[in-house]
């Protein structure tokens, strides 16, 4: 969202400078204290057009023509969490695009999809500077492993398997956690036919 060349505010989709007529739907979110700088003499929406061409707080907006192709998503900033704090800026999103994020698990390349970052930030009110960190197969990996360690933990909270249904699926757990030892271990405790 830098500043392009002829001093228009550069959209956070398609990374074109826009003019204020191609932005009639991100002008019309006012009034927002605190989301743009205010300039002596200017109207709200003026204030808020100067701020979106210098954008010192990185806020992400679409023009009109993003907006309406579906690039884009218009934001709610009435429902997101954010902060102006100088240490900690994390401005409201006037829309939401497509970003492309590495898994640190698998560190393979997923899309926080548009419509996830407005799920995420409008109805879960998560924070505004918040992202997933893994990509959603490893995501599911992660839930699908403290899940079971979850089960295991039940299973085992006498210390011992209460019944040989327990005790088979303890074993099962183990095989799919990939613990060998364990699996030995427990199989050995299984009763002979």
């Amino acid at each position: 969202m830098a500043k392009s060349k002829n001093h228009l505010p550069v959209c956070s989709s398609c990374k074109q400078g826009i003019s204020r007529t191609q932005m009639k739907r991100t002008l019309a979110l006012l009034p927002f204290d605190g989301i743009f700088l205010a300039h002596e003499g200017d109207s709200r929406e003026d204030s808020l057009y100067r701020t979106l061409v210098s954008n010192p707080l990185g806020i992400r907006w679409a023009c009109d023509a993003c907006l309406e192709a579906g690039n884009a998503l218009i934001g709610r900033p009435r429902k997101q969490r954010y902060t102006f704090n100088p240490m900690d800026v994390n401005a409201p999103y006037l829309a939401y695009t497509d970003r492309h994020l590495p898994c640190d698990r698998c560190g393979e390349k997923f899309v926080f999809r548009k419509e996830e970052q407005r799920y995420w930030y409008e109805e879960l009110n998560f924070v505004v500077m918040s992202y997933p960190k893994q990509c959603a197969p490893c995501r599911r990996t992660l839930r699908e492993g403290r899940s079971l360690n979850t089960e295991l933990s039940q299973l085992l909270a006498d210390g011992e398997p209460q019944s040989v249904s327990d005790l088979r699926r303890v074993i099962e757990i183990y095989t799919l956690m990939e613990k060998p030892e364990r699996v030995a271990y427990y199989t050995s405790r299984l009763p002979r036919n």
